[in-house]
């Protein structure tokens, strides 16, 4: 299906940074901005993908949308359906806008298409861990359902999984399984289909994947550690490993050390230089992976494996892994700080869209 939609929802200024064009594309969760002139003629688009691959590249999210939008985007002077739809297949595009004479911006077709490919889409979430460094305040509770403004941290995964059309979830349990299935049980009272991977032994971040049934059909699987709290549009993580033809993606925090010493350049003994308090860059793993399913393959059963080793053998066997950056808001649980930084925090953090 297609449709017409709010061109208000769209519409950057040329004037405008990426940043901005961030908030717009969030708020219109369709994954994509579009950039026009003061008399509302298109210069460009820019999608979700065009700006985290921006960032992965180092690129500074407060430049003007020049440095980023596309400016050989497709786009029609007809309005009929059939035209629009046939240029959406050829294309592969779901996002067609319709200008005018001098290029200006009359409508913007959206198609529905990947809304109904996300239904078929598979989340496994990984809640198995005991939680050791947080066992102080946990007092026996599995870290997963320990609760942010009420609700366990679980059901807020849960939650932003329904959120994106995501309805048939596996939970990868371990430790006390029993509390997870008396809490959640089959996942109806929150719209859901909950299944779920018991293990008999710990089997790590991925090793639970083995345990998937045989008859799955779905092609693609997100995976999510059930400790993390992300304001990130899954949408755009699946979107972004389809556009790329991955076999996996891995979304990727960006971490920066700030060294607050003057650093030294050094050279067979020679001082060649100095740099006072530099910061670096890392980009850290983020605890959210889509997967191909005929990755399962490279799995083994009944042992302990985690997702950096699936990530070593398909590195070493040169399959293509992407790198998802993200700018959105994430923690994750991982100790007593965390969680009481997400429990003062969390409506700031992960109910609200800054990206500072």
């Amino acid at each position: 299906m297609i449709r017409a939609e709010d061109l208000k929802k769209f519409i950057v200024s040329k004037k405008a940074s990426i940043r901005d064009a961030l908030k717009t594309i969030d708020a219109n969760k369709e994954g994509i901005a579009l950039i026009v002139d003061e008399k509302k003629r298109l210069l460009g688009t820019i999608t979700d993908g065009d700006i985290r691959r921006f960032i992965l590249k180092n690129g500074d999210i407060d430049a003007k949308c020049a440095k980023v939008m596309n400016t050989s985007f497709v786009h029609t002077k007809k309005d009929s359906p059939q035209d629009i739809k046939q240029l959406m297949a050829e294309y592969r595009i779901r996002h067609i806008p319709v200008l005018g004479k001098h290029k200006e911006l009359l409508q913007f077709i959206v198609s529905d298409t990947l809304y109904d490919a996300h239904r078929e889409i598979v989340a496994v979430v990984m809640a198995g861990g005991e939680g050791r460094r947080i066992q102080d305040i946990s007092k026996g509770i599995p870290k997963p359902l320990l609760k942010i403004k009420g609700k366990p941290i679980l059901e807020e995964v849960i939650l932003q999984l329904k959120e994106h059309h995501i309805h048939t979830i596996y939970l990868a349990l371990n430790y006390k399984a029993s509390a997870f299935k008396e809490y959640f049980r089959d996942g109806s009272q929150l719209g859901v289909n909950l299944h779920y991977l018991t293990e008999k032994k710990k089997l790590g971040t991925a090793g639970p994947l083995s345990l998937l049934p045989k008859d799955l059909k779905s092609e693609t699987l997100l995976v999510i550690n059930g400790d993390v709290l992300t304001s990130t549009n899954l949408r755009s993580l699946i979107r972004f490993y389809e556009e790329h033809h991955l076999l996996m993606c891995v979304a990727a925090k960006e971490y920066v050390f700030d060294i607050p010493f003057g650093v030294f350049n050094v050279s067979q003994g020679y001082l060649m230089g100095i740099e006072e308090k530099p910061s670096q860059k890392f980009f850290c793993n983020a605890g959210m992976y889509v997967v191909n399913r005929r990755v399962l393959k490279f799995i083994p059963k009944d042992r302990q494996f985690d997702m950096t080793d699936l990530i070593q053998i398909l590195i070493h066997k040169s399959l293509p892994i992407g790198v998802f950056p993200l700018y959105e808001h994430w923690v994750d649980i991982g100790n007593i700080n965390d969680y009481r930084q997400a429990q003062d925090a969390y409506d700031k953090l992960f109910k609200s869209r800054s990206y500072d």
